[in-house]
């Protein structure tokens, strides 16, 4: 009996149709390691609907075709748009030039449009009877850390913090609290009067970013920009 040809996971032909020959490079582009990468492309794991997702929004792939399987788990999708049209290098750059282009203007209303709801999200969390705040917020911190890595941005955001250092955000009443019952204990000396004026950082510390003594109410504003949350 003949032997079956291999069937060649879609994924692994998008990310080779793009350009990307290295799968970590990949990976970063959608924020998965390599190594999911290559545990989809190879059939020791079943792509999710959360990646596919990405992975449509970064090349314009078919999320469906992606996560096209027999019942016996082999994949058999096709390495197609969302359009239905096989998958080309000169449909990727189209999609990367013009459908979702990258730029400082889009990033900047894409983050008006996400506090929104990231608002909403930490405003449900302080409703009476949840108590949750403080746990959300520890985990969206460590989102924040876990995003810059493994999305690879760590040099590009040093370099947009020495461009532009983000205002630090004012002291939340539990830090105060705990503040200034480490200054009674003299656990932590305390500073000088400040000294009204409005402090930066050029330093990614999201998690200690609330420590630094702030006269001004701020939502993460970047310096020399208008606030990138209100209009």
């Amino acid at each position: 009996m003949p032997k079956q040809p291999k069937l060649e996971h879609p994924l692994r032909i998008i990310r080779k149709t793009a350009g990307f020959t290295n799968q970590k490079r990949f990976g970063e582009l959608v924020g998965v390691s390599g190594e999911t990468i290559k545990s989809v492309e190879t059939g020791r794991l079943k792509i999710s609907q959360e990646l596919a997702s990405r992975i449509m929004m970064a090349t314009g792939a078919c999320p469906l075709e992606l996560r096209k399987y027999s019942s016996t788990g082999k994949p058999t999708g096709k390495a197609q748009t969302q359009f239905g049209e096989p998958y080309s290098k000169e449909f990727f750059e189209h999609w990367k030039a013009g459908v979702f282009k990258a730029t400082e203007e889009n990033a900047v209303q894409d983050a008006r449009t996400l506090y929104g709801w990231l608002e909403v999200l930490f405003l449900a969390s302080a409703r009476p009877g949840t108590d949750k705040l403080a746990t959300l917020k520890m985990g969206f911190i460590q989102w924040l850390e876990e995003a810059k890595d493994t999305f690879g941005l760590n040099s590009q955001v040093k370099a947009v913090l020495k461009d532009r250092p983000v205002k630090a955000l004012p002291l939340s009443p539990a830090m105060k609290r705990i503040l200034d019952q480490q200054y009674k204990t003299g656990e932590r000396a305390k500073p000088k009067k400040a000294k009204k004026i409005t402090h930066y950082t050029a330093e990614w510390s999201p998690i200690s970013m609330s420590e630094v003594p702030n006269t001004k109410e701020s939502t993460g504003v970047i310096k020399g920009r208008k606030d990138l949350y209100h209009d």
